[in-house]
C-alpha cells in the first residue's frame, strides 16, 4: 500500500517533470551529485563555458552508453527486458566498502556549518517549497497568477495557501490579502483585508510532534529520567481552541508531562522560543498541577503570559518535603490560549536549583550515566549504524516550517547523544529511487546545535557531500534536508540507493546531556514504500491483469505483502505461470491460482475463494516456483504470489510470466462456483510445503446466507482469525445470543511484530478489543488449535517486557493504564502496574487453596490491598489452578467451562472456549475494586489472567455481569501511543 499526497509527484513522470522544472537532476545525479557541484570554477563564468557545456555532452553520451552496455552485460534465466532490469536492482543492492577518510573536513564552529550548509542547500529548501506551493495554488486558480512575485531581501515570497492547507475549522484565509514569507522563521505572515474580530487567522499547521499522543494526563510522557538543570525540548500546538480552557468543549491541542520532583528544591518551569511570531502569535498557557502516578489531580500553580508584550508563559515552585514521596507525581499541562494563539511550536524549558539541606530523595539521572548511547560506536563511516525510514502520512515537502509528520507504526526514531566533545553520529540507510524522503534532527537539549550532512559514495567507496542543513526555518537549532532519490525512465521500480549522513555539534560542545532525535521520514504506508508498476494490488478485488506469454515485474515488499492478478483462462487447456528471479537473499516465491467469486452486490467483497493449484519450489534448490494447471470453465481466475515467511523488502524483484503450457495437467477435483442464489461461501486456503501442484484445502470457513454485508466487510488478516472470531463473536454479533464478547465487535490493526522465533523474524498479528491474534509459524500445521496463539499481553502489561521472541524481550515502564473501566483519569481502578507485585513470579506471591471461602480481598486505587468487612456480593471460590497457585471465584470458573452457541459451518451449542488458550492461568488471586463504567463508578470484582482480565459488575444485567477487559485496546495504546480505536 501506498499513499500519494494531495498535490506532490507521486509518479515517476511527474517527478521527471519537477526535476526538469527546478534544473534539478542528470545522469550526474545518479552519483547523487548536481552538475554545479562537479564544474571546475574556471569553467563557471567564462568564455569557456560552450566548450564545457560540448564536454558535458560528451560526457554523458559516455554515461549513457556505458550504462546500456552494464544493463545488457549481465546473464540470468530471466526471459526479454525483463533480464536487464533485475540485473540492474541486483547492482543496487551491492554496496561497495566505505572509507573512513573523508575528502573534506566536517565544520567545527558555527560560522563554518552555515557557509557549508549555503553552500551544500537541497533543491528542496524553504523558499523553493513554498515557490512550489504558490504555482500549485496558482494552477488551482486558488489565487491568482499576478500573486506570484518575489521581494528582495530574505527571499521572501508572496504565498497564498490554497484552502485545502487551511485547519478545519478555522476560517480559511482570504484571497484579497497580502502574503510572505520570512526567511529567517519560514513562517506565513498575512495582512488580512476583513479579519474576523476575535479569532485569530492562523498559517499552516506544522503537523504533530513525535511526542503524540499526549493530550491528556493519562497519556502524559513522564520526564523525570531525562530531566537535567538545564532541560529544553520543542513541542507543537497542532490546534487551537475557540473554547475556555475549563470548558468540556476545549478543542485545542494540550500537551502534557509527567515528572518527580527533588524536595526542598526550587524549580522553573517555562515556555520559549514561540513560532510563528507574527502576525498571531503562538500564545501558551502552563499549568502545575500535583497527583498520583496515573491522574493529576490538584492545581498548583498557573500562569498566561509572561508580560502584556510577551505570550511566553513562565511560573515558579519549591518543593517541599513530602513532594519526593513514593506515588507522589507532578504535572504540567501547556496549551495555546483560547481565542489568541496560532498553532505552531515552542520549547519547553525546565530549570532547578537545589537548595540548602535538601531532603533525601530520589536521584534525578541525567540522560545517559556515560557518553555511549544505543548506536555507539558510530563515530565513523564505517562504523555508522542503519537508520530505517518512518513512514508518515503526509509528504514531508509540505512547504512547512518545522518537523514533518511523523505519526506512524512505524516509528523508528533514533534517540541519540553527542558526547563527548566533537562527537559525531553516522548512519546509513538504502531509499527507493524516485522517492522523496526528510532527514532532519529534532528535540535538541541543552543547548544542543547539529549539523546534518548527507554523503553518497563514489565507486571507490570515498563519500562525497550532497547536502547539508545548520538551522532550518521553524525548528531552531535542529537540522532538516528534504530530497528526492535520483531516477530515470530506466530505472527498475523498487531500485535503492545507499547514502550516509553524519550528525555533530557545531559549537563544540559534547556533553552526556547533549541529547537529539534523529528522523528519516517518507510518506506511505506504515510497513514501507514499497511500489511496483502494479500496485495497488495486495488484495484479490485489485487484482491487475496479465495477459497469455506476458512477462510482469513486481517486487515482494513491504513484510507481508501479496501481488495478485486475474486472468482469462479456457477450459480444456493447460496454462502455465511461473515466477523467475536470480538468486536473491530472502526472496522464496510460493504460487497460488484461486476461483474467486465477489458478492454481486459488492464487487470489491470476496464471498468465495477455492484454490485449484499451488506450488513453493519448482524444483529444489530452485526456489522459483511454477504451476502447470487447466480450470473447469472458461472465466476469469486469479493468482497470488507471496514470499515464504512473509519476508519483505525493497529490492526483492522477480519476473511473473502467464503462458500456454506444452504439457498436460491434472484437472483441479474442486466443482466449480456457478451463479444463482448464494446458499453457502466458502473461503480456503492451503499451506504447502512440496515442490508439486495440489489442490487441497486445509482451512475452511463456511458463511451461510444469513450473514449479513456488514459482516462480509469486516477485514481479517487471515482466515484462520475470520475461522476464530465467527467461531464465538459471530452470533453475538447477530444477536443469536445475549453474553460478552470473546474478541470484541471487530477486527482491529493489522501489523507483522518483531519475533525471532518466526519466519524472516516476524509475525503476523491483529487486534481486538479484548486481546491480539498471532500466527507464530504460516507454515504450522492450519487446523491445529494453536497454529492461532492468544498474545500473554496481561503479563507483558504488567511486567513492561514486550516479548521479541521466546526468550527476548524490550523492557518497558509497565502500562500506568486502569485494568477495568475508563481509561480517564477520575476512574479510579488500580492500573496495570500497580499489580507487578501482586502476580506470580516464579516462587513468589502463591496464595493458598482457599476453594469455597468468600471472595474478600479488595484492592485500592494506589495498588494497596485490603481486607473487606463487607463485600458488594458473597462470592464463593470454586477451584485452585495449581499451575499457578491462584483461586478462581465459582462465576469465573462457570465463565471459563462455559457452553453456548457457536458457529462452525452453522450454529450449533457447543463450548465456547478452551480457557487455557483463551486467556491462559491466572496470575493474580481475584479483587474487588472500585472502577468508573461509562462515567459511573461501580463495585468491580477483577482477576488477571496471563492474556486476558475478567470483570465481575453485579450491577450488570446478568448475560454482561462477567466480561473480558479491553486488553487488545489497552496494550495497543501502551506499545504504540496510539488508539486502537481511532486506526
Amino acid at each position: 500500500m501506498k499513499i500519494a499526497p494531495s498535490g506532490f509527484p507521486n509518479r515517476l513522470g511527474e517527478i521527471t517533470s519537477i526535476e526538469k522544472k527546478m534544473n534539478k537532476f542528470d545522469l550526474d545525479g545518479l552519483r547523487g551529485s548536481k552538475i554545479t557541484q562537479l564544474r571546475p570554477v574556471s569553467l563557471r563564468n567564462s568564455s569557456r563555458n560552450r566548450a564545457f557545456k560540448l564536454y558535458r555532452l560528451a560526457t554523458l553520451l559516455v554515461l549513457v552508453l556505458a550504462l546500456f552496455m552494464a544493463l545488457f552485460a549481465g546473464q540470468s534465466s530471466l526471459p526479454g527486458s525483463s533480464q536487464a532490469a533485475l540485473g540492474q536492482a541486483a547492482v543496487a543492492t551491492q554496496p561497495v566498502k566505505i572509507q573512513s577518510n573523508l575528502p573534506l573536513a566536517l565544520p567545527d564552529s558555527k560560522a563554518e556549518a552555515q557557509a557549508f550548509a549555503a553552500q551544500h542547500q537541497s533543491q528542496f529548501n524553504f523558499d523553493t517549497l513554498n515557490r512550489l506551493r504558490l504555482e500549485k495554488a496558482v494552477e488551482l486558480g486558488d489565487v491568482p497568477a499576478s500573486g506570484l512575485q518575489s521581494q528582495s531581501g530574505n527571499a521572501s515570497i508572496l504565498v497564498a495557501p490554497s484552502p485545502a492547507l487551511v485547519q478545519p475549522g478555522l476560517t480559511p484565509l482570504p484571497t484579497n490579502a497580502s502574503y510572505s514569507s520570512n526567511g529567517n522563521s519560514g513562517i506565513l505572515a498575512y495582512t488580512p483585508a476583513n479579519q474576523t474580530p476575535g479569532i485569530p487567522i492562523c498559517g499552516a499547521n506544522p503537523g504533530e510532534d513525535i511526542f503524540e499522543q499526549d493530550s491528556a494526563a493519562a497519556t502524559a510522557r513522564d520526564i523525570t529520567a531525562f530531566l537535567t538543570p538545564t532541560f529544553r525540548e520543542t513541542h507543537t500546538l497542532t490546534e487551537i481552541s475557540s473554547n475556555p480552557s475549563n470548558s468540556s468543549a476545549f478543542d485545542g491541542d494540550n500537551d502534557w508531562v509527567k515528572l518527580r520532583l527533588l524536595a526542598n528544591t526550587s524549580y522553573t518551569f517555562s515556555t520559549a522560543n514561540l513560532k510563528p511570531n507574527y502576525p498571531v502569535s503562538v500564545n501558551t498557557v502552563i499549568e502545575l498541577y500535583r497527583g498520583t502516578s496515573t491522574a493529576a489531580v490538584t492545581p498548583v500553580n498557573a500562569n498566561d503570559d509572561v508580560s502584556s508584550s510577551n505570550p511566553a508563559s513562565n511560573l515558579t515552585y519549591t518543593s517541599v518535603t513530602g513532594d519526593n514521596a513514593s506515588g507522589v507525581f507532578f504535572y504540567l499541562r501547556i496549551y495555546g490560549k483560547p481565542n489568541a494563539s496560532c498553532y505552531g511550536t515552542y520549547d519547553l524549558v525546565i530549570s532547578y536549583t537545589t537548595l540548602a539541606n535538601p531532603a533525601a530523595t530520589p536521584t534525578i539521572t541525567s540522560v545517559a550515566d556515560t557518553c555511549n548511547d544505543a548506536y555507539e560506536n558510530d563515530n565513523t563511516p564505517d562504523q555508522a549504524k542503519e537508520l530505517r525510514v518512518t513512514y508518515g502520512i503526509t509528504s514531508p515537502f509540505d512547504g512547512l516550517p518545522g518537523t514533518p509528520d511523523v505519526s506512524s507504526a512505524n516509528n523508528n526514531v533514533q534517540a541519540h547523544l553527542i558526547c563527548p566533545t566533537a562527537d559525531q553520529d553516522w548512519v546509513y540507510f538504502d531509499l527507493v529511487k524516485g522517492k522523496p524522503y526528510s532527514l532532519f534532527t529534532a528535540n535538541l537539549n541543552n543547548g544542543l546545535d547539529t549539523i546534518l550532512i548527507l554523503f553518497q559514495s563514489n565507486s571507490s567507496g570515498v563519500l562525497n557531500p550532497l547536502y547539508a542543513s545548520d538551522d532550518f526555518p521553524g525548528m531552531g537549532l535542529a537540522s532538516r534536508i528534504d530530497f528526492i532519490v535520483p531516477a530515470t525512465t530506466g530505472t527498475q521500480t523498487g531500485e535503492f540507493t545507499r547514502y550516509y549522513a553524519v550528525v555533530k555539534d557545531v559549537t563544540g560542545n559534547g556533553l552526556n546531556n547533549l541529547s537529539y532525535k534523529f528522523v528519516l521520514q517518507s510518506p506511505g504506508n506504515p510497513k514501507g514504500d514499497c511500489i511496483d508498476n502494479y500496485e495497488q494490488d495486495g488484495v484479490q478485488a485489485d487484482a491487475k491483469e496479465i495477459l497469455i506469454n506476458e512477462v510482469q515485474i513486481h517486487v515482494i515488499c513491504p513484510d507481508g505483502d501479496a501481488d495478485w492478478v486475474k486472468f482469462y483462462a479456457k477450459a480444456g487447456r493447460t496454462y502455465s505461470m511461473k515466477t523467475a528471479f536470480p538468486p536473491s537473499p530472502g526472496l522464496d516465491t510460493v504460487l497460488r491460482i484461486f476461483s474467486v467469486v465477489f458478492d454481486p452486490a459488492n464487487p470489491t467483497l470476496v464471498v468465495s475463494q477455492r484454490e485449484i493449484a499451488s506450488n513453493d519450489d519448482a524444483a529444489p534448490p530452485d526456489l522459483n516456483s511454477k504451476v502447470d494447471f487447466s480450470v473447469p470453465v472458461d472465466g476469469v481466475y486469479y493468482a497470488q504470489v507471496k514470499n515464504n515467511g512473509d519476508v519483505g523488502r525493497p529490492g526483492l524483484t522477480y519476473s511473473l510470466t502467464y503462458s500456454v503450457a506444452g504439457g498436460a495437467a491434472t484437472p483441479p477435483t474442486v466443482a466449480p462456483t456457478t451463479g444463482g442464489t448464494r446458499s453457502t461461501t466458502t473461503v480456503a486456503l492451503t499451506a504447502t510445503t512440496a515442490s508439486r501442484v495440489t489442490a487441497t484445502a486445509a482451512v475452511s470457513v463456511t458463511i451461510t446466507a444469513s450473514v449479513n454485508r456488514e459482516v462480509l466487510a469486516l477485514k481479517f488478516a487471515d482466515p484462520a482469525f475470520q475461522k476464530l472470531w465467527y467461531y464465538t463473536d459471530l452470533a453475538v454479533t447477530q444477536n443469536q445470543t445475549q453474553r460478552s464478547w470473546e474478541w470484541g465487535p471487530k477486527p482491529g490493526v493489522v501489523l507483522q511484530e518483531p519475533y525471532a522465533q518466526s519466519p524472516g523474524g516476524s509475525r503476523q498479528v491483529q487486534y481486538f478489543d479484548k486481546s491480539r491474534m498471532e500466527i507464530n509459524n504460516p507454515k504450522g500445521e492450519r487446523t491445529g488449535s494453536w497454529f492461532v496463539s492468544n498474545g500473554l499481553l496481561v503479563k507483558e502489561l504488567i511486567t513492561g517486557q514486550v516479548a521479541l521472541g521466546d526468550n527476548a524481550f524490550e523492557q518497558r515502564n509497565p502500562a500506568r493504564l486502569q485494568v477495568a473501566g475508563d481509561t480517564t483519569p477520575d476512574n479510579p481502578a488500580p492500573t496495570y502496574a500497580m499489580f507487578d507485585s501482586l502476580i506470580t513470579n516464579g516462587p513468589a506471591n502463591r496464595a493458598t487453596d482457599r476453594t469455597g471461602q468468600v471472595v474478600k480481598q479488595g484492592l485500592s486505587a494506589e495498588g494497596a490491598v485490603q481486607a473487606l468487612s463487607t463485600t458488594p456480593e458473597n462470592l464463593k471460590l470454586s477451584a485452585f489452578i495449581k499451575e499457578t497457585s491462584h483461586n478462581v471465584p465459582q462465576v469465573f470458573y462457570d465463565f471459563m467451562l462455559g457452553n453456548g452457541k457457536v458457529y462452525e459451518n452453522g450454529y450449533k451449542e457447543g463450548q465456547l472456549r478452551d480457557w487455557v488458550f483463551a486467556m491462559g492461568y491466572p496470575i493474580s488471586e481475584p479483587y474487588w475494586i472500585k472502577a468508573r463504567v461509562g462515567g459511573v463508578e461501580q463495585d468491580v470484582l477483577v482477576q488477571l489472567f496471563e492474556r486476558r482480565v475478567l470483570t465481575y459488575t453485579p450491577s450488570n444485567s446478568p448475560e454482561w455481569r462477567i466480561e473480558m477487559a479491553n486488553v487488545g485496546q489497552h496494550y495497543y495504546f501502551w506499545r504504540y501511543g496510539r488508539s486502537l480505536l481511532e486506526e
